[in-house]
């Protein structure tokens, strides 16, 4: 927090902001108290202004009645839920009347202390000093899971979901913030996969220059289309500062990290594309028994083609494909359509062969909706789950 208040002070004209974030900040350990803000009070920007916001209020309200006669109770009865947070107020308002009273000593913060610009690029931009290492990117922006992160500054792949109470979560009906930083980045005891994201705030990529190298990996197709193809020289083309190449499976980008976010997420999108296969029967007839009954299961496939639903919901969900099925033309066969880059689409194509092949073995079909009993009408579903 000192670089972030050091750089508001001499770089982003903004020093009393960041002298108000700190004294809130610094007696904050968990994001509860977000969750005592009302509504009014919350910001777009995230955690950050909506802190500021309730801080700059509260010391405006002090200031028009007087130190003496200010009432921090009154001040937060009438504002709902801080009544349930007013020891944590009354401990922010104590550490920042410490803080101005040592900005007030002759230095050449003196001045700058006391400048508030209310401007969220210029906060942003100072807080990013002391956090620069905890930007995360929406993995949905670069075709990947909905609503989980990834830590950007970082070859590792590090995963986080943002903590519940912070001003930016949305719920998954709603796209994510597509970037963020955030000051406390958490692991659960119980859940080391991924992290939670505490005291969030917006991010635009343009506000970033922290130089670094990004690699993400491809198939053959991929890297071929890239060269050959010449989406790499059209994407550089936009992105002179961002040096790019495909090589062993490897696309590698090195530049400022806002252009390079931009830059990975234009490639990932001219990689998308629509593949389609049928869903044919293809044992051979002179095993006239396998053939005759794959040929009966596929029938009954196309007269359900709803089965496979969770499967294109947890596809458009974790890697933004689109995948659709339809009843082919011929009387036992399906289309199967998917829109996302080459290799989810084999991805894709090897997890429904693996369904032709429990097909192909499966004696008996009944339709999810043949019985009333709820354990006889997901028998399908659930068999379909087990072998994908």
């Amino acid at each position: 927090m000192a670089k972030a208040v050091l750089s508001a002070l001499m770089e982003n004209q903004c020093g009393h902001d960041l002298v108000v974030l700190s004294a809130i900040l610094s007696v904050l350990n968990t994001s509860l108290f977000l969750k005592s803000v009302p509504p009014e009070m919350k910001s777009v920007d995230g955690d950050f202004m909506t802190l500021l916001k309730v801080v700059n209020k509260l010391l405006s309200e002090r200031e028009r009645f007087g130190i003496r006669e200010f009432r921090l109770d009154l001040f937060c009865q009438t504002r709902g839920k801080l009544m349930s947070v007013r020891h944590v107020l009354n401990r922010a308002v104590r550490r920042y009347d410490a803080l101005q009273k040592s900005f007030k000593k002759p230095s050449v913060y003196a001045k700058k202390a006391q400048i508030s610009s209310g401007d969220w690029e210029a906060i942003a931009k100072s807080l990013l000093k002391g956090y620069g290492n905890n930007v995360y990117v929406s993995m949905k922006q670069l075709y990947g899971r909905n609503h989980r992160f990834v830590r950007y500054h970082s070859n590792k792949e590090k995963y986080a979901v943002m903590d519940h109470h912070s001003t930016l979560s949305r719920s998954k009906n709603l796209p994510p913030i597509p970037i963020v930083f955030a000051r406390d980045v958490r692991y659960s005891s119980s859940v080391r996969a991924h992290a939670v994201l505490s005291f969030i705030g917006r991010l635009q990529s343009s506000w970033l220059q922290m130089h670094i190298e990004r690699k993400t990996n491809i198939n053959v197709f991929e890297e071929y289309e890239l060269n050959t193809g010449g989406l790499l020289n059209n994407v550089t083309s936009f992105y002179s500062d961002v040096q790019m190449q495909a090589n062993q499976h490897v696309l590698t980008l090195q530049g400022p990290s806002g252009s390079v976010i931009e830059a990975e997420r234009a490639l990932i999108q001219k990689l998308v594309r629509t593949q389609n296969f049928p869903l044919t029967n293809d044992v051979p007839i002179t095993k006239p028994d396998d053939h005759k009954r794959m040929d009966r299961n596929l029938k009954s496939v196309t007269k359900m083609t709803k089965i496979f639903n969770p499967m294109i919901w947890r596809w458009k969900n974790e890697g933004q494909v689109k995948v659709t099925i339809t009843t082919g033309v011929g009387a036992a066969t399906c289309d199967v359509n998917i829109e996302g880059r080459d290799s989810q689409y084999h991805s894709v194509k090897n997890e429904i062969e693996s369904f032709k092949n429990w097909l192909k073995d499966s004696a008996v079909i009944r339709h999810p909706d043949a019985s009333k009993s709820p354990t006889n009408q997901s028998t399908l579903i659930l068999l379909f789950s087990c072998t994908t």
